[in-house]
């Protein structure tokens, strides 16, 4: 059963990428190849690994044609949510990012007139990131964009189904901090 679900490498397996049943494909193969290893939370994880791989295609195809990354998405809708200046090193932080990384995403939207850097109040040796108007207003496109697709994408859920996993990813992510 597992040679119809896997394509044959050696005498290995690589699962086919992104069928919606990668977890089955795992999971067979491991129960075949490893049956001396518990399997339980690997066709969880092989979900999870395609999931990330899709949601990371899902911003991509969402935000793209407005001509902005997820990162900038990121920190644009953090700031307008937020309702204030931060620290760049939150975004940091936030996005796992080499904070060059984060300082050349936040020059970009400080050239396109989406943020502004002004100094800390309380400490004037430390600088923090705004949104301009222009920011809040492609904020709140960003936003939209994003909430429009990902109703269009969860409308076949019940609001109890995402409820549930929610809850379900909740004790998850506990768990891996």
């Amino acid at each position: 059963m597992v040679s119809k679900l896997v394509q044959k490498q050696g005498s290995g397996f690589v699962p086919k990428p992104f069928t919606s049943d990668s977890d089955l494909v795992v999971e067979l193969a491991w129960k075949e190849g490893l049956s001396d290893l518990p399997s339980r939370g690997i066709p969880l994880f092989a979900l999870i690994d395609e999931l990330a791989s899709l949601s990371q295609t899902f911003h991509k195809q969402t935000l793209k044609p407005l001509g902005y990354t997820h990162s900038d998405y990121a920190i644009l809708a953090t700031l307008l949510l937020n309702g204030g200046s931060m620290r760049p090193s939150f975004f940091t932080k936030m996005l796992d990012n080499a904070s060059a990384a984060t300082s050349q995403t936040l020059k970009k939207l400080e050239s396109q007139g989406l943020l502004v850097r002004e100094s800390s109040e309380s400490d004037k040796r430390s600088v923090l990131v705004a949104l301009t108007e222009k920011g809040k207003a492609m904020a709140r496109t960003l936003c939209e964009a994003e909430a429009e697709q990902s109703a269009l994408l969860t409308k076949e859920l019940s609001a109890q189904e995402i409820k549930d996993m929610r809850a379900s990813l909740r004790k998850l992510v506990k768990v891996l901090r």
